[in-house]
């Protein structure tokens, strides 16, 4: 699959913005998320949208036409399963997109994002998460307090979830912090 740069994602959004009639709020999560709000360089293959936007029609309008036009054709749809702490919509942050009229852009805050890598669980996940810390510090103790709030939310077997989430704490503040967050958690089965 084509892979695009960490300013592609933007470009592509401000010809969005130019193609709306009308307000469009977004919540941008995965690879996009990390790249515009986190300053990740990595290059990235698409545009995650939260789950549930499928029915803002004058979107999906103006993406098609951004495509027609510009010959831009940056896959972005809503992912068709998403995982994230409680209350993460209380704490999105606004994208400052520049020059953006009418397409508002929401990211989840570094530690939800974090958390919603942690999920997937693969090493490119682990890799953005790695990037999100060396931007801003991240703070282990938010980030077991998010955990503990997706225990019984995620999806598959929860020691996976867990070995993904103390994989984790261990590339972002290292071995020895992981083994106390470890001790700390609570036991699965």
């Amino acid at each position: 699959m084509l892979r695009y740069r960490p300013e592609d994602p933007e470009r592509f959004l401000l010809e969005v913005d130019r193609e709306l009639e009308e307000p469009v709020s977004i919540i941008i999560i995965g690879g996009a998320a990390v790249a515009l709000g986190y300053g990740s360089k990595r290059a990235t293959k698409d545009i995650d949208l939260w789950p549930g936007l499928k029915a803002i029609q004058p979107l999906w309008d103006a993406v098609a036409r951004v495509k027609q036009r510009t010959g831009m054709a940056i896959p972005m749809s809503p992912t068709p399963v998403a995982e994230a702490p409680e209350g993460f919509e209380e704490r999105l942050q606004r994208y400052p997109l520049r020059g953006a009229r009418r397409l508002a852009v929401l990211l989840p805050e570094r530690h939800d994002l974090v958390m919603m890598k942690t999920a997937r669980g693969e090493t490119p996940d682990l890799e953005a998460i790695v990037d999100i810390h060396r931007r801003e510090l991240l703070d282990p103790e938010i980030l077991v307090q998010r955990y503990l709030e997706m225990i019984g939310i995620v999806t598959g077997p929860p020691s996976r979830f867990r070995l993904s989430f103390l994989s984790t704490i261990e590339a972002v503040f290292g071995g020895e912090t992981a083994e106390k967050i470890d001790a700390k958690l609570p036991r699965l089965k």
